[in-house]
């Protein structure tokens, strides 16, 4: 069956696997109950039906270690529904398993201990869902713990970034940090203009606080 076709899901192995986690989650965390049935997912293709479905079998074992110190409240309200909505959309559009991970961590994060607005949240959905495969390895190459040369002087962030992901060329690096740097993810002026080798070793400061966050996404 291809993305763009739909599905019957009454006779759907999919539909089934989907309605299971759908169930199980609610064992474990009853609450969820009203938001999880109002989903609109009737028209996802077996393959979305199957991404979401894994979403929540991963996101019930999550929440099974911190359903004590879960918002009762919050995960009853109206706006947590549109945001459960709006993550889970995404995740069935998803094809990248880490960007599917991010999702899964921001979700956990916010029902345990809500960070932000809904307008915040959204901006972070946003962001996650806008993030390529490459950057994502950019980013946990930049949060790496420094390892510096003894013997060495100077460097320059490209120099480090290329050593730290495998084969990607500099150049590619330097459009992927100006495009981290767009969407207000790094503070990075130039990847190329040298420096003292601690500086370009320790790039862990050049996250802002956007992009300290989506480090907690997605670092598992």
């Amino acid at each position: 069956m291809s993305e763009d076709e739909h599905l019957d899901l009454s006779a759907s192995d999919s539909a089934e696997k989907f309605k299971t986690a759908v169930g199980l989650l609610i064992q474990a965390v009853p609450y969820l109950g009203s938001p999880l049935g109002s989903m609109m997912l009737g028209s996802l293709t077996s393959r979305k039906l199957d991404r979401v479905a894994d979403f929540l079998n991963c996101l019930r074992d999550d929440l099974e270690t911190l359903k004590d110190d879960l918002s009762e409240d919050y995960l009853k309200s109206d706006e947590f529904e549109e945001i459960l909505d709006e993550t889970l959309q995404r995740v069935a559009k998803e094809r990248t398993e880490a960007k599917r991970v991010a999702f899964r961590n921001f979700l956990t994060g916010e029902m345990k201990n809500r960070m932000a607005s809904y307008d915040d949240q959204i901006r972070v959905l946003r962001v996650i869902e806008n993030l390529q495969e490459q950057h994502i390895l950019v980013l946990r190459a930049i949060d790496q713990e420094p390892n510096p040369d003894p013997h060495a002087i100077s460097g320059s962030i490209e120099g480090t970034l290329v050593s730290r992901v495998g084969g990607l060329s500099g150049d590619q690096i330097t459009e992927l940090v100006s495009q981290l740097n767009d969407m207000r993810i790094v503070r990075i002026a130039s990847t190329r203009t040298m420096m003292t080798a601690h500086g370009a070793e320790d790039l862990r400061g050049r996250l802002t606080d956007l992009g300290r966050k989506l480090i907690q996404y997605i670092s598992s």
